[in-house]
């Protein structure tokens, strides 16, 4: 089971590299056009207001439904429920003119203008983008950490030594070497996956390195008294029972990663939801700001749902 278990996490890590590394290759040279000229004319497929309310009240009262018939998913539906009344309340409030429509435009509006970028072949590119950076910089972070981790851990004099290092370097904000990242890297792709991967690296190299010396001592004595090697101590004991610790600090580096990839991509960079976001706002375009920000939501709500489904399949046990 714990070769099965390392067999999985080896092919894991060598498909987000090749993933990343593989979109990265792929991606074709685009410079950062304007919004406007960019979407041209398209005006999106328009919803009524009116309909969008009744919509959404009647997949509430579906949902209200659905809970009192059956018992299971009901933390999602109750979560669905509140979602839906607030878009209502939203929609409502803008549609009655007590919000302005240029400091929120209303739930509609920001569907249509969602529309307008996809069908126009805007917005599919900056999604791209800012996931090829963002597989690039996960897959280099889950790479370099966990390794790392696991050397210094087993080395507690050399952990005595950079302990001090460690903390000093993690006590910086990632975006705050952006000025250095750009004169060190240039401009382009790699300042942006470097603060990325630097926000995703702690979280992921500390608890790997607090999961080994957790395992208690028992398990490398065992092994030891069979004959097993200093490797096999490490392979077979200390790194399956530190696994969930581990797994732990990949979803808490990627939620670092995933808030400061906006950040990064605001700098140095011509494409990605990020700067699709700084583009629409010096544009006053209020409707393709939160457009940007509710696919950087939707986008890291599904990548969480599948780094969960994996933790449940590597640690089942």
């Amino acid at each position: 089971m714990r070769r099965r278990v390392a067999s999985l996490v080896l092919a894991w890590l060598l498909l987000e590299i090749g993933l990343a590394t593989l979109a990265l290759a792929a991606a074709p040279a685009r410079s950062g056009d304007s919004l406007i000229e960019a979407v041209g004319f398209v005006r999106g497929r328009e919803v009524s207001p009116p309909v969008f309310m009744l919509g959404v009240a009647a997949l509430g009262l579906l949902l209200q439904a659905v809970r009192f018939l059956g018992r299971k998913g009901q933390p999602l539906v109750r979560g669905m429920t509140t979602l839906l009344i607030f878009l209502f309340l939203w929609e409502l409030a803008v549609w009655l003119g007590l919000v302005t429509t240029i400091l929120l435009p209303a739930p509609t509006v920001v569907l249509q203008r969602l529309d307008a970028l996809w069908q126009s072949g805007y917005l599919y590119w900056h999604l791209f983008s800012t996931l090829r950076r963002f597989l690039l910089s996960f897959g280099l972070a889950v790479a370099t950490a966990f390794p790392l981790g696991v050397l210094v851990a087993n080395f507690p004099r050399a952990f005595a030594l950079l302990d001090p290092v460690i903390t000093f370097l993690r006590m910086i904000p990632s975006p705050a070497w952006a000025p250095l990242a750009i004169l060190w890297l240039g401009l382009g792709d790699p300042p942006a996956i470097f603060i990325v991967w630097l926000a995703i690296f702690f979280p992921i190299f500390l608890n790997t390195i607090r999961g080994i010396h957790d395992a208690l001592p028992i398990y490398r004595e065992v092994i030891r008294t069979l004959g097993g090697s200093r490797w096999d101590e490490i392979v077979k004991a200390t790194v399956p029972v530190a696994l969930p610790v581990v797994l732990t600090g990949v979803r808490v580096g990627f939620g670092f990663g995933w808030v400061v990839l906006a950040a990064a991509e605001l700098i140095a960079v011509d494409s990605g939801l990020g700067w699709l976001i700084q583009t629409a706002y010096t544009q006053v375009d209020s409707p393709a700001v939160l457009a940007a920000m509710t696919l950087i939501c939707w986008l890291g709500i599904l990548l969480d749902a599948g780094l969960r489904q994996l933790e449940r399949r590597l640690i089942s046990w």
